[in-house]
């Protein structure tokens, strides 16, 4: 009944607003001539009403807003609710104005922007703007349609959540589908503002496994009093439409102009089961399949190469069904690639290396289109290797690090195998600038034997500066342990080594150093002993002229003191008189013997014996000078 009263409400008001425009005509000075020009004029009308009941309402402002090609002005209904005015043109044609509406009271004030009407200089040509409402409002009617078949869905529960746009109320709305698949509802805009209610729309049908989500629908806030009409329809359903973008790893160039097969060969059933597609100038083309139930299809796409008579086969190429309304991009690559990624670290700190730039030289191997590749890093230290190539196989090259800097190094021999895929692989890390990096190794001197968990420090006591002044490490199985401060600059570093063993045994290295390095190897720094110890010689001299004894038999046994290994030495002097006092400890202290020496001819054959002999150790790997002895010279050889 208000639908027929709507209807009639509205025929009257066509009618009205045309007397209204053949009232003016008739009232014009220049009625009935063939021919009546003027001045260029916008003149408009229209009426205002409240939506719902049609009724007119009188005391509207209407203020018109000239954007481009007319004056501005204002006019208010009447008690029909029409109004009109007339505005001086800049010239005939379009013209484009804002219409400020400012109802009485309760109803809130709005502005229509960028109404578009069109002047003339002819006198009683004029635009009728129809119908306006005094409160704006959303009336939204929309269908749910099969994606097979097009039919309107039955029974969908559609539940619509505003999340941005117009404020309205309510702020979500439930709706169940009819027989033709409509579903529609009202929101109250809040205030004045005319725009779009932005929202989601979730769809459930009996029978989907899953609901179907429609984002970001975008429903108006009329003003216009006009008949409601539909405007949205939403397809829902499995869906299996994928546009494939097919082109050369190698050279990246698109399969342009070439016929492409589709075979199913496992997974759902699609109809048909074969399709042929022809690609675009980019290497598009559109695979629309239609699937039995949702799930994924699996096939293989072959295709012959423009120039080329071997057919290219991409298998296992999968599809899954979806219920969102877009179409799905499937990129396929075919062919072999090289792309690389690299990354340069600063060897002194480990920190990688930013801004430095690189360039990677083909010396072998493969044809690219781009022998020389220039890069800078980025803050990651990571630069690109990637190049076009119509061949498969390995790249060789050198890789140079700071070309014109500093920092210039060049590693020879780098090789890069092209590979069937569309990742970008890592080639590496490598070095810039110089490093302090080596390896020393404890034993212990009672043993001879390399021992773990010594606690080591590394204390800078000059040259070069660190980052890390002490540096802290522990003995692996081996003995050996890693001496490595963090450095920015070149040249050498001095220090020394603290070491603490297990059973709490401290020695310490001094002088130690250690030159930067413009490499990656690991070098040894030296090899030290720990504990006590009893690294010496002795020394037998001619008491008449300081010259050595050679020969003379040297035995030292202990009597006393520390225990030791051995507790007898028996050796010989050698040719500077020398003879080795070298013996094994646990403790520290002294060890007391018997030294006694037996000369060599012309020496007499008694032995020389010096009584309670005390010899101390010491903490370093470095050969003592014990003692010196001078022994008698020997008798006077008298001539026969």
């Amino acid at each position: 009944m208000i639908a027929a009263l709507r209807a009639g409400a509205r025929a009257s008001a066509l009618l009205a607003l045309l007397a209204l425009v053949l009232s003016a005509v008739a009232c014009d000075p220049c009625s009935g001539l063939a021919s009546c020009n003027g001045d260029p004029t916008l003149a408009l009308t229209g009426q205002f009403v409240v939506r719902g009941t049609g009724r007119p309402v009188s005391g509207v402002r209407v203020d018109v807003v000239p954007v481009a090609g007319a004056t501005g002005g204002s006019a208010t209904t009447g008690s029909d609710g029409f109004w009109q005015l007339e505005l001086p043109a800049t010239a005939t044609g379009d013209v484009t104005v804002d219409v400020q509406v400012t109802p009485p009271s309760p109803y809130p004030s709005y502005r229509v922007p960028a109404v578009h009407a069109s002047a003339s200089t002819r006198r009683g040509e004029g635009n009728v703007l129809g119908r306006w409402v005094v409160d704006p409002y959303v009336n939204y009617l929309a269908e749910i349609r099969s994606r097979f078949g097009g039919f309107g869905v039955y029974g969908a529960t559609v539940h619509f959540m505003r999340t941005g746009g117009v404020a309205a109320t309510p702020n979500s709305v439930d709706r169940i589908t009819d027989e033709a698949g409509r579903f529609g509802f009202e929101l109250a805009p809040n205030g004045g503002t005319l725009g779009d209610v932005i929202g989601d729309l979730y769809v459930v049908k009996p029978g989907l496994t899953s609901g179907t989500w429609i984002r970001g629908a975008r429903i108006p806030v009329v003003y216009r009093d006009d008949p409601l009409a539909v405007q949205g329809v939403f397809p829902i359903g499995f869906f299996l439409t994928y546009v494939a973008e097919i082109y050369d790893r190698g050279t990246g160039r698109p399969l342009a102009n070439a016929d492409i097969q589709f075979v199913r060969t496992s997974g759902i059933a699609i109809s048909p089961s074969t399709v042929v597609r022809h690609t675009d100038a980019s290497g598009r083309t559109l695979l629309d399949l239609t699937p039995s139930a949702e799930g994924e299809v699996v096939g293989d796409i072959s295709f012959v190469r423009p120039g080329s008579t071997t057919p290219v086969v991409l298998r296992g190429v999968r599809l899954t069904t979806y219920d969102s309304l877009e179409t799905r991009l499937l990129r396929l690559g075919f062919g072999d690639r090289l792309a690389y990624a690299g990354e340069l670290q600063f060897r002194g700190t480990h920190a990688r290396a930013a801004n430095v730039p690189v360039e990677f030289r083909r010396t072998g191997g493969i044809q690219v289109e781009t022998p020389v590749l220039r890069s800078t890093t980025d803050v990651n230290g990571r630069f690109p290797i990637i190049t076009a190539t119509s061949e498969s196989g390995e790249l060789v090259g050198d890789l140079v690090v700071d070309p014109a800097g500093p920092l210039q190094q060049t590693y020879t021999g780098i090789r890069l195998a092209t590979f069937p895929s569309d990742e970008v692989r890592f080639a590496g890390v490598w070095g810039v600038g110089d490093q302090i990096l080596y390896a020393g190794e404890f034993f212990n001197r009672a043993t001879g034997q390399r021992q773990a968990g010594i606690d080591v420090e590394f204390r800078r006591t000059g040259g070069v500066n660190v980052t890390q002044p002490v540096f802290t490490s522990r003995t692996d199985a081996n003995g050996r342990f890693l001496i490595a401060p963090p450095t920015q600059e070149s040249g050498e570093v001095v220090g020394e080594l603290r070491a603490r063993t297990p059973s709490g045994f401290v020695t310490v290295v001094p002088n130690v150093h250690l030159k930067t390095q413009r490499d990656d190897s690991l070098r040894l720094a030296g090899v030290w002993g720990f504990g006590p110890s009893l690294l010496y010689a002795g020394e037998i001299l001619n008491a008449a002229n300081d010259r050595p004894v050679a020969g003379a038999h040297v035995t030292f046994e202990r009597t006393g003191g520390i225990a030791v290994s051995p507790a007898r030495i028996d050796a010989t002097t050698d040719a500077n008189g020398r003879f080795p006092l070298i013996m094994t400890t646990a403790d520290s202290g002294s060890v007391i013997g018997t030294l006694t020496v037996r000369p060599p001819a012309p020496w007499a054959d008694a032995p020389i014996v010096y009584p309670n002999v005390s010899i101390t150790t010491f903490d370093s790997d470095e050969l003592r000078l014990f003692g010196v002895w001078r022994i008698p010279p020997p008798p006077a050889v008298r001539a026969p």
